[in-house]
């Protein structure tokens, strides 16, 4: 085994662990973003009269069924690099 072996080998090593780590705050920043979601958007939505339908669990089924109740003519979502959002394009 080489130096350069070794090298690859714990830079590889290092790589892995960071994606871990990386991965464990993105998934505690989208279980705060749901707690915030149930305690203060649902909460304001139902509180005006709203569906409370909110946007983190809004299925894309409902917005194409709120949609085509408006009238809009199609729903299509975006493509988008994003763990945390979709993207959709509502048109006539």
């Amino acid at each position: 085994m080489t130096v350069e072996d070794v090298d690859k080998m714990w830079t590889s090593r290092w790589a892995v662990r960071c994606a871990k780590a990386v991965l464990r705050v993105l998934d505690i920043m989208m279980n705060l973003r749901k707690v915030v979601f149930v305690l203060h958007v649902m909460t304001t939505s139902l509180s005006h009269g709203g569906a409370g339908l909110g946007t983190v669990g809004l299925p894309e089924s409902k917005l194409k069924e709120l949609a085509t109740e408006a009238k809009f003519g199609s729903v299509r979502r975006v493509p988008l690099e994003n763990p945390f959002n979709n993207l959709y394009e509502v048109a006539s």
